[in-house]
């Protein structure tokens, strides 16, 4: 039998409206400067923001769209998501379950993207992976301390 472990993950939400585009770009920068984050100066970006009703935020990963309405979260390692009801947000955060076999698949597939990748791509897969061993070793410490404990 496998067992699922529930990993709990803080996140920042933010609701994206045409009432709040400071606070999402600002949510997006997270204390960093505008320039770090955007291409364009802050006007350039609220003007194309109004015009289109939407936000394109470039990660790692590729580009995201959030749109008006959309409720845009990021997690610690600031990794966006865009997700377009509380609800969906809701019933998928609430239970983020997970077996070892997952864990494992997930370490496998970080050490192939460090191969592939480059610059701070890499940088940031190895961080992940370092992450994932930590969570296994402390996994399969808890599944070790809960047999020594039926042995007694």
């Amino acid at each position: 039998m496998s067992k699922k472990y529930l990993q709990t993950l803080e996140v920042d939400v933010i609701h994206f409206s045409e009432n709040n585009i400071n606070e999402v770009l600002d949510f997006i920068c997270d204390g960093e400067d505008f320039g770090m984050c955007f291409e364009d100066a802050r006007e350039d970006v609220i003007s194309a923001v109004k015009l289109s009703q939407k936000i394109n935020i470039e990660t790692p990963c590729g580009i995201i769209t959030c749109r008006y309405g959309d409720y845009l979260v990021k997690n610690p390692m600031k990794i966006f998501e865009v997700w377009i009801s509380n609800e969906e947000f809701e019933k998928y955060h609430k239970k983020i379950t997970y077996t070892m076999n997952d864990l494992n698949a997930a370490i496998e597939h970080c050490e192939n993207k460090i191969n592939e990748l480059c610059g701070e791509c890499k940088e940031e897969h190895k961080k992940l992976l370092e992450m994932l061993m930590d969570l296994k070793n402390k996994r399969e410490g808890i599944n070790n301390e809960s047999l020594n404990i039926n042995k007694t």
